[in-house]
């Protein structure tokens, strides 16, 4: 009973973790920096040296994936929960699928939190100088530009290794998880095949 309830929350951590992830990227971005720069809108207090279309953009974008973080942390800890739970309870770390399954789990708990807790806020904090600084001081407006270009990359790259290692997690857990075969399930499949059934 408590693996089957423990396998409901992994695989609805799961599919909300990677299903979000796999719509804000390939889907929501891509709309998002399409339309609002087509529809030249211009932000009222924003310098006339930035490309305000692509701004807002950005701004909207930054403020899902900002929202989304809560969402993904919980998810994470859930996963993380989950394995450890089946591991220690119920699966056996000697067992290959299920030691890959905690591998790929704890991978994803480590990009997460690096990405969200030191990535991301300094992504912020970089694009903030940048735009503040981009008519008084042009100079430390450009170095703020090209340190945030430098951790947008990363945070990018960061968001690529997280929806692949739950694209991993996924296929292993579907391909390899089974409830676990019971003691007494196993002693009488034993005495089965020795009386030939």
């Amino acid at each position: 009973m408590g693996f089957r309830i423990s396998q409901i929350f992994f695989w609805l951590s799961l599919s909300i973790y990677f299903g979000g992830l796999a719509i804000l990227g390939p889907l929501a971005a891509y709309e998002i920096f399409t339309i609002i720069p087509e529809s030249h809108a211009t932000v009222p207090g924003m310098s006339p040296a930035l490309d305000q279309p692509k701004q807002l953009a950005g701004d909207v974008f930054g403020h899902i994936l900002k929202a989304f973080n809560p969402v993904e942390l919980t998810c994470a800890g859930i996963l993380l929960a989950a394995v450890l739970f089946q591991t220690v309870f119920y699966l056996r770390w000697k067992n290959f699928w299920n030691l890959i399954r905690v591998i790929l789990v704890c991978l994803i708990t480590a990009v997460t939190l690096v990405d969200r807790f030191y990535t991301f806020p300094r992504v912020w904090q970089e694009h903030k100088q940048w735009v503040e600084n981009v008519d008084r001081h042009p100079a430390q407006a450009a170095a703020h530009r090209k340190q945030f270009e430098i951790l947008h990359a990363q945070s990018e790259h960061l968001g690529e290794a997280e929806l692949f290692l739950l694209l991993a997690l996924l296929l292993v857990s579907a391909a390899t998880q089974g409830p676990p075969r019971q003691a007494g399930a196993t002693l009488t499949d034993s005495r089965a095949k020795a009386a030939g059934v």
